[in-house]
């Protein structure tokens, strides 16, 4: 099988991030990045559903460290999701033929 590996530091195949075969011509280990956009914009319409929730809560009078939290919880994740959206574009782009 010959392939083309895309490595985060050039001498440890231990930072392995994703790969071409060849034969085949499929990019292994890392999404699509229209599947990881997908999944953003699902992560970022959820997220400010559930926002206007916790605001709406807020300010009924209920606020608490809670919505911080939430709220918080909620940057991280749309962060990530950027991040990984980012990742598998860049890897794609640099394992197209």
């Amino acid at each position: 099988m010959v392939v083309t590996a895309v490595l985060r530091d050039t001498d440890n195949w231990q930072t392995l991030v994703g790969w071409l075969n060849h034969a085949t011509g499929e990019i292994c280990g890392v999404n699509s990045p229209e599947m990881s956009f997908w999944l953003f914009v699902a992560g970022i319409l959820i997220s400010a559903l559930l926002s206007l929730k916790l605001i709406n809560e807020g300010h009924s009078g209920n606020a608490s460290a809670r919505v911080v939290v939430w709220i918080s919880g909620i940057v991280a994740m749309n962060a990530w999701s950027l991040f990984s959206w980012r990742r598998s574009a860049r890897v794609y782009g640099l394992l197209k033929p």
